[in-house]
């Protein structure tokens, strides 16, 4: 079991504007349509910085 001092600081970048403005997004669309845009609709996720991503710095999990 995790006790409280327990700490993984595996996130390089976390964006908080975009993820706010894309679930605003989403629900005006759900509240819209009765539909989700898809099936992963509104599931927060991570992804691995392996891939250019426009607008954003991708250093592959590295720091130089």
């Amino acid at each position: 079991m995790l006790n409280d001092s327990w700490q993984v600081n595996c996130l390089t970048e976390i964006f908080v504007d975009k993820a706010l403005a894309r679930a605003a997004y989403l629900d005006e669309q759900l509240k819209t349509t009765g539909k989700p845009v898809g099936p992963l609709h509104g599931l927060p996720i991570s992804l691995k910085d392996q891939i250019a991503i426009k607008d954003l710095e991708t250093v592959m999990g590295k720091y130089s």
